[in-house]
């Protein structure tokens, strides 16, 4: 992956989505909402396969996690519904969404741009070069995951116990990340951008 193309989406009609302290979803130059009611069931799927997006996930455990309280006698044809209408209002969602094994899968060739991949890319990349001495590369790798982290993942699920590990998750790989670059940062004597790095952690 090339860390500077890596965080910045490609212009064109590449499906764009961010997660991190706010639920973003740009198809090209359209901005897809997820105001009003009848497809809030729609976009909570579509998270639930985004935060899951190397996952196959059967229809009865999607229904189970993301719905408890309502019993579904038939989840598969439910899901399956909903996948359709969700492959509606993405456009390219025929492409992006995948039946395997009797599951539902994100195609990761897809052209999809997804912060939370790009972020953790970012970090584990860094710390690969921050182990074999490339001091410089490794910062700028932080740099650039860091500033994808806007805040916590999927803010308006804050009551979605699905979420809790994954938001979590997300947050410990922030804060680690934010250590790891101040200790390269310390090294060569980078005070005062670890004085910044500190004040901008969340």
């Amino acid at each position: 992956m090339e860390a500077t193309l890596a965080t910045t989406p490609k212009a064109g009609k590449q499906l764009k989505v961010f997660t991190l302290g706010q639920f973003v979803v740009e198809n090209g130059e359209t901005h897809l909402s997820e105001s009003g009611g009848r497809s809030r069931k729609v976009w909570e799927l579509f998270k639930y396969l985004l935060v899951h997006n190397d996952r196959v996930l059967l229809p009865e455990v999607i229904a189970e996690q993301l719905w408890p309280d309502q019993n579904y006698a038939d989840a598969k044809s439910a899901v399956r519904t909903l996948i359709h209408r969700l492959r509606g209002l993405l456009g390219n969602g025929v492409d992006l969404i995948k039946f395997v094994q009797g599951g539902y899968t994100l195609n990761r060739h897809q052209d999809l741009w997804l912060d939370i991949a790009v972020f953790e890319g970012c970090c584990r990349e860094a710390r690969q070069a921050a182990k074999q001495g490339q001091a410089r590369m490794a910062e700028d790798l932080y740099r650039q995951g860091l500033a994808l982290y806007k805040g916590d993942l999927l803010p308006e699920c804050a009551y979605s116990d699905w979420l809790i590990p994954l938001r979590n998750h997300y947050h410990r790989l922030y804060l680690q990340s934010v250590l790891e670059l101040t200790e390269l940062l310390r090294q060569t004597q980078s005070y005062g951008e670890i004085v910044e790095e500190a004040a901008k952690a969340r």
